[in-house]
């Protein structure tokens, strides 16, 4: 009869022998601190996507006020002259480029990509599943044709003769290491172990010494809780960024009728002066409409007149 001395230092040698053998606090530590490291990138961008939407509203308030004064400016004969002076010059000059939102750009391909690649490897299981089924067929084909070939065993003795395992299907309730039991308990005609329920494991001495586990257990609980955590960070990302984008159009837009200093109102002369060009382009398009209709009917007629036979008149 051994002494609770022998037995505890047992306990601890059986514990640390284990620890050593299927204990990975170090991987669990290592994976956490990079989970942590991501954490914080991820926070600290979205932090500066923040500053940078303050920055896009303030400048688009500069843009409001801009287009404001320069509606205002608009009304002076004089400015407008020499605004007219100017934009004749910039109009030789080559148009700038405008600015691409690279970072939206880079998602949507990223995230075609991904698509096309996800449904390439469908793709390449179906075609090999197909392939290993036509093999199978072509065997059977063979095999039958063949009489001295010996007869394809079936599905069920060939399970059979290779392990005790092979006779439970995938969708079957029992799990793995239930099964993997019962094989033993089969095959060395024993009673199968009956796996341990919570009591027995919270009075189990190993388990309450074991303190890896429960730095393991509380590890992983700290993953599970930053990985949701970067799971709404991901989201809150993509959507300032599409908000952004938004914001970035309205300011080119503003800034380019910003720029424009011929914003004054035009006068009722002004208008009808357009209005009446506009009306004398009209008539001569009719005009020439017309003549041109008029010279196709006198070439019609008299291809008609100067036939054999009659032509039926496709006008009508």
């Amino acid at each position: 009869m051994s002494t609770p001395e022998e037995q505890e230092q047992e306990v601890q040698m059986k514990l640390a022998e284990w620890e050593q053998e299927y204990g990975g606090l170090d991987r669990t530590s290592r994976m956490l601190e990079q989970l942590r490291e991501t954490h914080s990138t991820g926070v600290d961008t979205l932090m500066k996507l923040g500053a940078q939407g303050e920055q896009m509203n303030r400048l688009s308030k500069l843009t409001d006020e801009q287009e404001a004064y320069v509606s205002k400016l608009g009304k002076y004969k004089k400015f407008n002259k020499y605004m007219k002076r100017l934009t004749k010059k910039e109009k030789e000059l080559p148009p700038k480029q405008k600015e691409i939102h690279h970072e939206v750009n880079r998602l949507k391909v990223k995230h075609e990509v991904d698509v096309k690649i996800f449904q390439k490897r469908e793709n390449d299981v179906k075609e090999k599943r197909e392939r290993e089924l036509e093999e199978q067929l072509r065997k059977q084909r063979e095999a039958g044709n063949n009489p001295f070939s010996d007869p394809l065993e079936d599905e069920e003795e060939k399970f059979s003769k290779k392990s005790l395992s092979r006779l439970w299907k995938d969708d079957d309730p029992l799990s793995k290491e239930k099964k993997n039991q019962l094989n033993y308990a089969i095959q060395n005609q024993a009673t199968p172990i009956d796996r341990l329920n919570e009591e027995d494991i919270k009075d189990n001495i190993f388990i309450k010494n074991a303190t890896w586990i429960k730095q393991q257990d509380a590890q992983l609980d700290e993953m599970s809780d930053i990985l949701g955590d970067l799971k709404n960070i991901t989201i809150a990302t993509h959507t300032e960024l599409k908000t952004q984008n938004i914001k970035l159009d309205e300011i080119d837009y503003k800034m380019e009728k910003g720029s424009d200093f011929s914003l004054r109102r035009k006068s009722k002369r002004q208008i009808d002066k357009e209005e009446k060009k506009k009306e004398k382009e009209e008539k001569d398009r009719m005009k020439k409409e017309q003549k041109a209709k008029e010279s196709i009917d006198k070439r019609v007629k008299k291809e008609l007149n100067g036939s054999p036979t009659p032509i039926p008149n496709l006008r009508k």
